[in-house]
């Protein structure tokens, strides 16, 4: 075999080598996540699995108590907060924020868009004052409490900063960090929710996933999906 013959198979085996790995590791080993197309991975290290709401209980401003799990079929900004003096000013920005990101993404057909508050221990009066205030009204936007059993639980799963120093029976806290879940209850970001830049990226981003998870309802013009076309040919953003 003359030298160039030798060099051409070195070369092909140096080349045929990185393919098989590939085909072998494509084939035969399980994914950790579903992989979504580049153009819509909506958080940073580029999985669509990341952290899953935990299966806590929420109970309404009404009393009635009702499982994570019956956000499902939604997207869902999550946000927890406190109506203490000294938190009161941040929780005003926090939800000043999420109502225009609110008013300007519930269409007249009441799409599968739902915004939860989760209150790190108020009073009662004071919740409903409050969700009076904001307009808040099941089920575009709930205002809701847990346990904080549960509270701590929900800040474990998100690995939410703000929660990193809460033991129980702490001092109720505002959160700046609002979590974007899709409609089986996966993170699919995070956002500074007091941050007025973030609060127009929370409105595209939210759009970006509606019609990656609701493709046929763009298609109907007589639900929710023409609110959609309307919504997005407005440039309302």
């Amino acid at each position: 075999m003359t030298f160039g013959r030798r060099a051409v198979w070195i070369l092909l085996l140096v080349l045929a080598l990185p393919i098989a790995v590939f085909l072998f590791m494509y084939n035969f080993t399980q994914q950790n996540f579903t992989r979504l197309p580049y153009e819509h991975d909506l958080i940073e290290n580029g999985d669509s699995v990341f952290h899953r709401i935990p299966d806590v209980v929420f109970t309404d401003l009404n009393g009635r108590s009702f499982p994570a799990s019956e956000l499902e079929g939604n997207l869902v900004f999550l946000d927890f907060f406190t109506l203490r003096q000294d938190s009161l000013k941040l929780t005003a920005v926090l939800h000043g924020n999420l109502k225009r990101t609110h008013d300007n993404v519930m269409w007249e057909r009441n799409p599968p868009i739902r915004f939860v508050s989760i209150s790190t221990g108020d009073q009662l009066e004071e919740l409903q004052a409050h969700a009076s205030s904001l307009e808040a009204e099941a089920p575009g936007w709930q205002i809701v409490t847990v346990s904080q059993e549960d509270l701590l639980r929900l800040g474990d799963a998100f690995q939410i900063p703000d929660f990193s120093k809460q033991m129980p029976g702490q001092q109720p806290f505002t959160s700046q960090t609002v979590v974007f879940l899709d409609k089986e209850g996966y993170a699919r970001k995070y956002f500074t929710g007091t941050d007025l830049a973030e609060e127009r990226k929370m409105q595209e981003d939210l759009i970006t996933l509606f019609r990656l998870e609701y493709p046929d309802d763009l298609s109907n013009s007589r639900d929710q999906g023409q609110g959609l076309l309307d919504y997005l040919k407005s440039n309302k953003l």
